[in-house]
């Protein structure tokens, strides 16, 4: 195990220095090919910061395509996503957090599964045994005098609409 480059910064005083600082006007600015299957991952990032963002993408400019694509056409018993904490997640924390008040068309948030057979589309689930209040799924229209907003909308051209199964 050695490193090929290394730059250092343990300077504790230089809180606004940029270690590497990568600018390209054509072209892409960094490419990372890593083809070794059982290596490490190809970007790993160990942040120490107890506050702020640990990676900020600002595409501010982006208006059509996309900020951030993933793919990975071979998946199949993996995750192409996993977020997970064992941290005590309080008050305003959130696992995830979609923002776009200043949206006024289009969808918050979009899904589709064309080939689904058997399996959910969405699965929520909880083993908690707490007997406090608390919801699994909640929706919230505060907006006085919205009378043409509806709060849940189903429609199923075939099979059941709802289904309720309560103990």
């Amino acid at each position: 195990t050695r490193k090929l480059v290394q730059i250092t910064n343990d300077a504790d005083a230089a809180t606004g220095t940029t270690a590497l600082s990568i600018q390209a006007d054509a072209g892409r600015g960094v490419y990372i090919n890593s083809t070794l299957a059982a290596g490490l991952p190809a970007l790993d990032i160990d942040s120490s910061l107890d506050a702020g963002n640990t990676v900020q993408i600002l595409a501010d400019s982006t208006t059509t395509g996309s900020v951030l694509e993933v793919s990975a056409d071979g998946l199949t018993t993996g995750k192409m996503i996993d977020l997970s904490s064992t941290g005590t997640i309080a008050g305003a924390g959130r696992v995830l957090n979609v923002t776009a008040d200043s949206a006024t068309t289009g969808t918050g948030v979009f899904m589709t599964m064309d080939g689904l057979t058997t399996g959910s589309m969405m699965d929520l689930s909880s083993t908690s045994t707490s007997d406090g209040t608390r919801n699994l799924v909640k929706i919230t229209n505060d907006a006085a005098g919205a009378t043409g907003t509806t709060a849940l909308s189903v429609q199923s051209d075939g099979g059941r609409g709802i289904f309720i199964d309560s103990n």
